[in-house]
């Protein structure tokens, strides 16, 4: 992922999913939040309201608290959301530069880092909330038998052991 970022041109990444949607509107409204706040340091990233998709329905999801300039703050605001969907927001480059160099330091491997990363960026900074949908996360793939499926794929792939997945519960 380093190769990827240090590739981009712009101060911000946004990071989107092969099966998830992000509109023309959501990007244009990112666009302009970066344009607008992208000059005060303070700022990391930009979010806004995430459509969760499940086989039982749709629920409209955001995070409360993220523009806070209180790490406190914005931290409990992205534990109460109870999912890492932040994630797929604008970062600033060079802040997910810094963290895919440190996550790239460490002795060991796990899944999930992404969380962790979350984190860690949270941490960083504030959050501008843009108040509207900004993406699309289609989680019914990830649902009853085909849960762990596209992990086990992926790890197949990458020549890792299928138990390397139950190291999730870690973080």
């Amino acid at each position: 992922m380093i190769a990827l970022i240090e590739a981009a041109r712009g101060d911000f990444i946004f990071f989107s999913a092969d099966d998830d949607l992000c509109s023309r509107q959501s990007i244009e409204a990112v666009l302009a939040a970066i344009k607008r706040f992208g000059s005060d340091e303070s700022v990391v990233g930009v979010t806004g309201h995430y459509l969760f998709e499940t086989t039982a329905g749709s629920q409209l999801m955001g995070y409360s608290q993220v523009d806070s300039p209180s790490p406190t703050e914005r931290i409990n605001s992205y534990f109460a959301l109870g999912l890492n969907l932040i994630y797929y927001s604008a970062v600033r480059r060079t802040v997910w530069s810094e963290l895919c160099r440190w996550v790239g330091s460490l002795p060991l491997r796990f899944t999930y880092l992404d969380l962790i990363m979350a984190v860690m960026a949270l941490l960083s900074g504030r959050y501008i909330d843009i108040k509207r949908m900004i993406y699309i996360y289609d989680f019914t793939g990830w649902e009853g038998g085909l849960k762990f499926e596209k992990d086990y794929a992926l790890y197949e792939v990458a020549g890792i052991d299928r138990s390397a997945l139950w190291l999730h519960g870690l973080f």
